[in-house]
């Protein structure tokens, strides 16, 4: 099985990934687990599987992961230096001929499933919007492989970081889609139950009204990480606090409705740093506006032609960045046009 797990940052991916390597423990399969990181320039070939590797081999039974991968890939044992002594890794370059891409391809598909046939491997790769190719390629080699394996690929990604780095995990995903040889999981927002699921499990036995459920699920729009430091900060400013044995609201309404925890103010800003001049005029035309706004409101704020700020908006709707898709609508005149709605409070 090959899965992507994507959404936008702090909808959950590494909260749902995290969960399946617990899982994979309990039940005692393999886990390999790395994680991409954002670079400049070119990137280590393979870095989250190497990294993944080298964690597996220093584990309990990690001697026999190195045997079979001293077995069928031998190549890329070479590359784990931390897994092996000097004296086996010169003897290793005297028989490892210069590797290339195909060929360290087969290694590791071999090498894997010969893994896979003792125990159960779960991969885990996240942040594969910042992955080097290599790793992409050794995903889609392994998920075209017909031959049988107990093992689970599980790579996360953010959208929005595809469309902006024009990364090709996106393209890599749709082609796998295509002919059945993956699945993906979108992460959805909370629901306003599961808000109130989670304040009565953080704040057991609160006494705290039922708007504000409804309030802080407005606020955060369902992000469990807005969510989750919304509620830190509420109880950091003594906003929400305990009594005896009993959770309490002290602070008012406004209190909440214009609260930003820290960490989300410089998520959101370093966000806006990735736009260009011309569309942060054009969101601060926006915001002037409100939750949504048409085209022609923030062409007159902004004193720019409507065809300008549509195009801008709908470049940042395509990215999945602050705006979400238009809806049209019919002004008294009768003129048509489009009207945006922030994907954010």
């Amino acid at each position: 099985q090959l899965v992507f797990v994507t959404g936008e940052p702090g909808i959950g991916k590494t909260t749902i990934v995290n969960a399946l390597r617990t899982v994979a423990a309990e039940r005692g399969m393999w886990m390999a687990w790395g994680q991409c990181l954002e670079h400049y320039g070119a990137g280590e070939a393979y870095l989250p599987v190497l990294e993944g590797l080298s964690r597996l081999g220093r584990t309990a039974g990690g001697e026999r992961l190195i045997m079979l991968l001293r077995q069928h890939a031998p190549t890329w044992l070479l590359e784990l230096s931390s897994l092996i002594s000097a004296t086996e890794r010169e003897a290793l370059r005297q028989e490892v001929v210069a590797p290339t891409r195909e060929r360290m391809l087969r290694e590791m598909a071999e090498a894997i499933e010969a893994i896979a046939a003792e125990r159960p491997l779960l991969i885990a790769l996240e942040d594969l919007h910042w992955s080097d190719y290599s790793t992409l390629d050794l995903i889609a080699f392994l998920a075209r492989r017909r031959d049988p394996a107990r093992l689970i690929v599980v790579g996360s990604y953010r959208p929005v970081d595809v469309i902006l780095g024009e990364h090709p995990v996106k393209t890599v995903k749709r082609e796998l889609h295509a002919h059945g040889l993956c699945r993906e999981l979108p992460l959805e927002y909370l629901t306003e139950a599961a808000v109130d699921q989670y304040l009565a499990v953080k704040l057991p036995g609160h006494r705290l009204p039922k708007w504000l459920t409804r309030l802080i699920h407005r606020r955060t729009e369902g992000n469990p990480l807005f969510m989750v430091n919304l509620l830190e900060y509420l109880l950091a400013e003594r906003i929400i606090v305990e009594r005896g044995d009993e959770w309490l609201l002290e602070g008012t309404f406004a209190d909440i409705e214009s609260g930003i925890p820290e960490n989300v103010r410089q998520l959101i800003e370093r966000q806006i740093d990735r736009l260009s001049p011309d569309e942060r005029r054009v969101l601060e035309g926006a915001s002037v506006v409100g939750m949504e706004c048409s085209s022609l409101a923030i062409g007159a704020g902004l004193e720019e032609p409507t065809q300008w700020v549509e195009e801008h908006c709908e470049a940042l709707v395509r990215r999945h960045q602050f705006l979400s898709p238009a809806r049209l609508v019919q002004l008294p005149d009768g003129t048509i046009t489009p009207r945006y709605k922030f994907s954010h409070v």
